[in-house]
């Protein structure tokens, strides 16, 4: 029996923050513009916006300023800590400390780039993904010692499954 604890994302993360994160920032310029339609209503601020870079600073600074601790909040909020213990063809899963489900190793697939490690293990019944990117990525959750567990990980399922 071995055991293997890391952290990493999800394809459902990866659509949350890819959605999330534009409208962090979108949201916030929608609002100001909003308000400055109804507070000023004959000044044409949104088509003067584009020729007046003083004008297009007092729009885009607060919505970088609002959107910037969402983005990084989002962030904190996708990541999961995932626990996967192998014994034999048997493997269990926990993410955050709760018991996903437990299954027989059918198949995996593995791709990996520069960028990226995507393990998804194929169980007889469940089907799992863990995408491990490097934390500078904007989209990354993982140390070093996670690459490297979910590394081992991968190797040591890719042994069974042969």
């Amino acid at each position: 029996m071995k055991i293997y604890q890391f952290r990493a994302g999800t394809p459902k993360d990866d659509r949350v923050m890819g959605l999330s994160y534009p409208a962090a920032f979108m949201v916030p310029v929608a609002m100001i513009l909003i308000v400055f339609e109804f507070v000023f209503p004959h000044k044409n601020i949104t088509g003067m916006a584009s020729s007046n870079i003083y004008l297009e600073l007092i729009i885009l600074v607060p919505a970088f300023v609002i959107g910037a601790p969402v983005a990084i909040w989002i962030k904190k909020k996708c990541g999961h800590d995932f626990k996967v213990q192998l014994e034999n063809k048997q493997i269990s899963v926990w993410m955050d400390g709760e018991f996903q489900y437990k299954d027989n190793l059918e198949d995996i697939s593995i791709q990996e780039n520069s960028k990226q490690l995507k393990l998804t293990i194929y169980g007889s019944k469940e089907k799992t993904a863990f995408i491990g990117r490097d934390i500078g990525n904007i989209f990354g959750f993982c140390r070093e010692r996670d690459l490297s567990i979910l590394k081992e990980l991968a190797q040591d399922l890719h042994g069974l499954v042969k």
